[in-house]
């Protein structure tokens, strides 16, 4: 079974340098691997203001879903390392 797990900074500059990776990757897997399941995480959510954190995520998730084309996404998680996110996302992924 083929997994692509790939994790974006939530960080609007570094986001838009693992975009560019990320297209690369998808563009590789429909053409060697169109059955992956492909995972996101969208991390370091807690440099966000809580306030804004939903609407930043569902922001990106947008972003990432236009970016994988015809791939099916099966899930994107919203993570950071200083609570129970990235461990919750982890234990589904696995």
């Amino acid at each position: 079974m083929e997994v692509l797990i790939y994790v974006f900074d939530v960080n609007k500059a570094e986001f838009e340098y693992d975009m560019n990776d990320y297209k690369t990757s998808i563009m590789n897997l429909s053409t060697y691997s169109k059955n992956a399941n492909i995972f996101v995480l969208i991390h370091k959510m807690d440099k966000i203001k809580e306030s804004e954190r939903h609407i930043v995520f569902e922001k990106r998730k947008k972003e990432i879903i236009e970016a994988t084309q015809n791939m099916e996404i099966k899930e994107i998680f919203g993570t950071s390392i200083w609570d129970e996110t990235l461990y919750k996302a982890w234990s589904q992924i696995v």
